[in-house]
């Protein structure tokens, strides 16, 4: 497990290295990057999820992708949809009554601290969803719906633990001002450290919930 785990981040700090080692195509590069990102990360969750849930062996059999992790990426893909649509009103809403024009003037701290509070609508609807990933890398096929009615009166409280640690972490990258190749590979890797706890942790609140055992039941029943 732990070789997969500095596999992806040394990936990805050597990705993120090519994206902002120059501003040339930046949008592009990022898009792409992020896109290769996305694969090696849904790798490395589904192994996670697996360990957590099912505790199987992430060095058992070789690293390959089947349609779990398809489907574990289809569901990240709809995630960020969503994602993207309600950071997309928020922006519209704030520049509307003109906040977007007093962030430039407002500081960096004000700045990061007002886009952390915009940030909560999106950080409630992600983990109201984000138990569908654990349960498709346990083969379980669920819907919107079910996620939404198994997360019903935990979504704040799976905000504090999912979000709120990473998106902290996330505000000290402009005050490191990592730029090397060796500083990416280090944040990219100690980020790939705190992703895996932060699955594990998204593992163990979907059994809490009782996700994992309803299916366990239903097979039982069956």
């Amino acid at each position: 497990m732990l070789w997969l785990l500095v596999l992806a981040g040394l990936a990805s700090g050597f990705l993120d290295w090519i994206v902002f080692a120059s501003s040339e195509n930046i949008m592009r590069k990022s898009f792409l990057v992020g896109a290769a990102q996305a694969l090696v990360y849904t790798v490395l969750a589904v192994r996670v999820h697996r360990l957590v849930l099912c505790a199987e062996n992430a060095e058992q059999g070789l690293v390959r992708w089947t349609g779990r992790e398809t489907r574990f990426l289809g569901w990240l893909v709809v995630v960020y949809c969503y994602l993207v649509l309600i950071f997309a009103l928020l922006a519209l809403l704030m520049g509307a009554v003109g906040v977007m024009a007093l962030l430039p003037q407002a500081g960096w701290w004000w700045g990061a601290t007002l886009m952390f509070l915009a940030s909560l609508p999106a950080a409630y609807l992600f983990v109201r969803l984000s138990v569908l990933l654990p349960a498709t890398a346990v083969d379980q096929r669920r819907t919107i719906a079910w996620a939404w009615a198994l997360t019903e009166g935990n979504g704040w409280r799976l905000v504090i633990v999912l979000w709120l640690v990473p998106i902290l972490l996330s505000t000290l990258l402009p005050v490191l001002e990592v730029s090397s190749l060796l500083g990416w590979l280090a944040w990219d890797l100690f980020m790939a450290a705190l992703t895996s706890f932060e699955i594990a942790i998204l593992s163990v609140a979907f059994k809490s919930l009782g996700g994992f055992y309803e299916e366990q039941e239903a097979l039982a029943a069956a």
